[in-house]
């Protein structure tokens, strides 16, 4: 009998060890996936969450060209964050592109 239950918990220990194992190779998966890849061919900085803040404010300085909606769901995306954030929270952000107009540079 000692050894039909000596058995069970190396059964156990296994099935532990085997499940650990697919969720470290989930992960890995995961953080080498197409989409990771696509994100870290662009260009971020790090950017601190300042009071009044929100994403839509934040994409709306940085999204050159594109459409605001793209880049908060990029900033989602990047940070693995929700639509709220907190002042003090560091986030990743794309660079400012620079922005031309009919061939000269904006001025400030």
């Amino acid at each position: 009998m000692d050894r039909l239950q000596c058995h069970k918990k190396g059964d156990k220990r296994l099935a532990a060890i085997l499940a650990l194992a697919y969720i470290v190779l989930i992960f890995v998966m995961y953080m080498h996936s197409p989409k990771q890849a696509a994100y870290s061919a662009s260009r971020y900085v790090r950017y601190t969450v300042q009071g009044g803040d929100t994403l839509w404010s934040i994409a709306k300085t940085r999204s050159g060209n594109r459409d605001i909606r793209a880049v908060v769901w990029e900033l989602q995306e990047v940070n693995g964050i929700t639509p709220v954030i907190r002042p003090g929270q560091v986030i990743w952000v794309p660079e400012v592109p620079n922005r031309f107009y009919e061939g000269r540079e904006k001025s400030d």
